[in-house]
């Protein structure tokens, strides 16, 4: 029993703890403990594209890779809880994705790491801002699934 007046999160505590287990044995730090719990910059966030978007050529689109991460996030609601999930309009530039990597990795969906986090393998350094992120969302959801020790997409 908690005596801290704090609320028990199991899927914030489970990312403070080094993963040991495919992918080489890395380290996959997506928060601090100090700030797993407070304002939503203090956790990895998580670039989806809205669904039903007009890139111009006609008609209405969503994104193929978003919705395998849309899927994967039902299947794991407390994976979402632990992200700040941000769905964002499909045009270009996509000003809050550049405020974080540049505007060469405007791309979604994309998974950025805490500041804090380092560069966990299978994660991409940006080149113009320095942070970790996944790209894709085959990798996003592996990444996602090991850091949470869910299953694996197969």
């Amino acid at each position: 029993m908690r005596t801290d007046n704090t609320i028990a999160n199991p899927a914030a505590d489970r990312l403070t703890r080094p993963i040991h287990r495919g992918f080489g044995s890395c380290m996959l730090a997506l928060f601090t403990q100090e700030n797993a719990m407070s304002a939503p910059s203090s956790r990895p966030i998580l670039f989806l594209l809205k669904p039903g978007f007009d890139d111009g050529s006609g008609g209405r689109f969503f994104c193929p890779d978003c919705a395998l991460v849309e899927g994967f996030l039902r299947y794991n609601p407390e994976i979402e809880a632990a992200l700040d999930v941000r769905r964002i309009a499909f045009p270009r530039p996509r000003a809050d994705v550049i405020a974080l990597l540049g505007e060469a990795h405007q791309g979604c969906p994309t998974l950025i790491l805490v500041e804090d986090a380092g560069h966990p393998q299978d994660t991409t350094p940006s080149s113009q801002t320095g942070r970790a992120f996944v790209a894709d969302g085959k990798p996003i959801c592996a990444y996602l699934a090991q850091a949470f020790g869910v299953p694996l997409p197969h």
